[in-house]
């Protein structure tokens, strides 16, 4: 709702039957990429929709749930026109750790940094900085130790792993943390709440 546009799935993907691939090839149809989170911590601090793969007794293939609201302890799930509420520890129990969320690159930050993101990338790495509040940030294409700090106390914000780097998750936080991206948001997690901006 928040991006105006219904999800289109091709004829052609019911043939895909590697499942990872399905949603990675029906997201780029739909102009959002998935990404893989395997954390339900994590999860509740991005605040986004996500379909998660479950293993129930009797069908030999997982079944797909969507997350459609979060509230502590409990999970509001939803399949096709129904919706059930679980509590934390029975999705444990049947989740078999992948999550799909949904998102947007806005500003087509590609690669990863440091590691393989091209200099533009870096750049508009550095405006989100800057949108977000960073003044001090210095606009070149150099991933400098000051904007690699930024990271890891956003990363420690939102649970993830410290590490600098500049992945999938860590650019869906900063597209959160700048709040001028259209994001479908299905809570608001108090911890994040309480830990204002970076």
């Amino acid at each position: 709702a928040v991006w105006d546009k219904g999800l289109l799935v091709r004829d052609e993907l019911d043939a895909v039957s590697d499942d990872q691939t399905f949603f990675r090839l029906a997201g780029e149809q739909n102009g959002f990429m998935l990404r893989l989170v395997d954390d339900l911590d994590c999860l509740r601090a991005l605040g986004l929709p996500a379909i998660l793969e479950m293993r129930v007794p009797g069908p030999a293939q997982p079944i797909y749930l969507a997350v459609a609201r979060m509230r502590p302890g409990v999970f509001t799930l939803r399949g096709g026109e129904r919706e059930i509420e679980v509590g934390e520890a029975a999705i444990r129990s049947f989740w078999t750790g992948t999550a799909y969320v949904p998102w947007k690159n806005f500003l087509r930050i590609d690669g990863t940094i440091p590691r393989n993101a091209p200099s533009s990338s870096v750049l508009s790495f550095k405006m989100l900085l800057r949108d977000i509040g960073c003044r001090d940030v210095a606009m070149t294409a150099a991933y400098d130790q000051g904007a690699k700090a930024i990271v890891r106390n956003l990363q420690r914000k939102y649970g993830l792993e410290a590490d600098g780097k500049v992945g999938p998750l860590t650019k869906i936080i900063l597209y959160r943390e700048a709040k001028r991206y259209p994001m479908p948001q299905i809570s608001t997690p108090a911890s994040v709440v309480a830990g204002g901006a970076t």
